[in-house]
């Protein structure tokens, strides 16, 4: 699995996996930090919806979870042969995957590795100017917009602002009955996404053994940043792995593993990352960002970009620890009997805030104060044992 991956920057098993084995179709929804995957194997095969059994040792586990450092190799079933052995639930087919583990007389060996980069979007949509904009309005024979503004004074106002822009440095002339006439030309899109995404995963093992016990450790830190503005874009896991097998006797071996994963996705607007999209592509290009004045206090637009930076955001957590026990009695030669146990729990925890500050709308211009009664929290917990 190391050649497989070499020096890919992936963050979870699914990631490792794509683009590695013939037949199996690894999706992403969104390129979300922590995003989850849509794994088939020979492609789309039910309108109700299906996914292959994934087996990590043996046991029942979800991909995301697993640190590709830690796998040691991938088996995809495809065919009939994997419901034959498992069942029902391997209608979807069966991945089998089996982690690293320490070897027999071999000195005591330390690994590190670290990964750093980033992401950014491929390509960004290019908006009409704001001159281009109100043409186009007057070309399509509509007198006024749908905020109020008179297509034909907007268009002066606009070619006023150009020749001399100095002349307004708030990016807007006033027209009749006071009303505001936006001409300066911003930056919605690229200020609300206008991160790199930076990332970073480390990795540290130990492992080692003698005539009769091996063992391998290991320690990693995922921490991945999204491309929106700010820092409620992210996602941090933590992984442990410790496995642990002796021998007995001649005839009586076993082993032991202890899994542990910790993870902390942050989403912004508590999740409603379709509206944030939908303004930054829908607003045109003349309007206002950053803040104004209202009544002598700085007040904030509601663009996507403030959206994000000044709104918390959900907080998913969710633990996993596994504990996973083998012993195997050898009687007679070639005939092995196998005992496994294994406990897992699982805790998953949302905090989902709804809390938002005073905004004044960049499109409408209108302001919303902050109300402490309509500003909730929602937290739910669930937790599963598994044996």
């Amino acid at each position: 699995m190391d050649k497989v991956l070499g020096d890919r920057p992936v963050s979870d098993g699914a990631k490792a996996l794509q683009g590695t084995i013939p037949g199996l179709q690894i999706t992403y929804g969104s390129g979300q930090p922590g995003g989850t995957t849509d794994i088939q194997i020979r492609g789309f095969e039910s309108i109700n919806g299906g996914s292959p059994l994934i087996l990590v040792n043996n046991v029942p586990m979800d991909i995301n979870d697993i640190n590709p450092k830690d796998i040691e190799s991938v088996t995809v079933l495809k065919d009939a042969s994997a419901a034959s052995i498992y069942g029902a639930r391997a209608a979807f087919g069966v991945i089998l995957i089996t982690t690293k583990t320490g070897s027999k007389n071999t000195p005591t060996r330390v690994n590190y590795s670290t990964t750093i980069g980033y992401n950014k979007p491929t390509t960004r949509p290019k908006k009409a100017s704001p001159k281009d904009f109100v043409q186009a309005l007057l070309d399509w024979g509509q007198a006024t917009y749908w905020t109020g503004e008179n297509t034909e004074e907007w268009l002066e106002y606009i070619n006023e602002y150009n020749s001399n822009p100095a002349a307004y440095p708030e990016g807007y002339i006033v027209g009749e009955n006071d009303f505001k006439y936006f001409t300066r030309e911003n930056d919605v899109y690229g200020e609300f996404i206008n991160n790199k995404g930076f990332n970073q995963l480390h990795n540290l093992s130990v492992s080692g053994g003698s005539a009769k016990t091996f063992y391998r450790v290991s320690l990693g830190v995922t921490d991945e940043d999204g491309i929106m503005v700010g820092k409620n874009d992210t996602y941090r896991r933590y992984n442990a792995n410790i496995n642990l097998t002796s021998d007995i006797s001649e005839k009586l071996s076993s082993t032991f593993n202890i899994f542990y994963k910790n993870g902390l996705r942050k989403i912004p607007l508590s999740g409603d990352i379709e509206s944030l999209y939908y303004s930054a592509i829908n607003f045109h290009s003349a309007i206002p960002t950053g803040y104004t004045d209202y009544n002598g206090e700085q007040v904030p637009y509601s663009t996507p970009a403030n959206t994000v930076l000044l709104t918390p955001p959900r907080k998913n957590y969710d633990e996993v620890i596994r504990l996973f026990g083998k012993a195997t009695y050898k009687p007679i030669k070639k005939v092995d009997l196998n005992a496994e146990y294994t406990f897992e729990k699982t805790n998953t925890k949302s905090e989902d805030p709804s809390y938002a500050p005073a905004f004044m709308s960049p499109t409408t211009q209108v302001y919303t104060a902050y109300n402490a009664l309509q500003s909730s929290y929602t937290q739910r917990s669930n937790e599963k044992n598994y044996l």
